[in-house]
């Protein structure tokens, strides 16, 4: 879902943040949101549960350690 090789990105905030369903941690970086209407998905790496963020531009996503769930299936909403 990130865009790789993306030049002009310029992450002004980032968290890490562990998934819900299947347990894997990952870091989310985010741009400074142009307008507070203005929102983009992003999905986990491992299981592709989709959260939102209010961001001007699409999120950066970086798997940090994998699922701990001991699950290979993807989020029921894939």
């Amino acid at each position: 879902m990130n865009p790789s090789g993306s030049i002009a990105f310029s992450p002004s905030s980032q968290f890490k943040q562990t998934c819900g369903f299947c347990g894997s941690v990952f870091r989310v970086e985010i741009e400074r949101p142009a307008s507070w209407k203005d929102t983009h998905p992003y999905c986990c790496p491992e299981c592709g549960r989709t959260c939102v963020a209010k961001t001007s531009t699409p999120p950066r996503v970086t798997l940090l350690s994998k699922r701990t769930d001991n699950r290979t299936s993807l989020h029921p909403q894939t």
